[in-house]
């Protein structure tokens, strides 16, 4: 997923619903620094295949959401 923000912020990664559709979670990174971020490259979470500017990434860029 893209998404742009207005004065030009873009951020891509991937997301997805729990089973029961109660909670979001979104990994994003800001657009042309990260490759293997996408749901083709694996589940959100899947850090083992982010590489950020050139380097594995280590970290947890999951956002989750509560959904009412």
């Amino acid at each position: 997923m893209t998404f742009s923000f207005p004065g030009g912020l873009v951020q891509e990664g991937r997301g997805g619903f729990t089973a029961d559709q109660k909670t979001l979670k979104l990994e994003l990174y800001f657009k042309n620094q990260a490759t293997g971020s996408r749901c083709a490259n694996g589940a959100v979470g899947t850090s083992s295949s982010v590489t950020l500017n050139g380097q594995p990434f280590t970290g947890n860029a999951v956002q989750t959401y509560s959904i009412r």
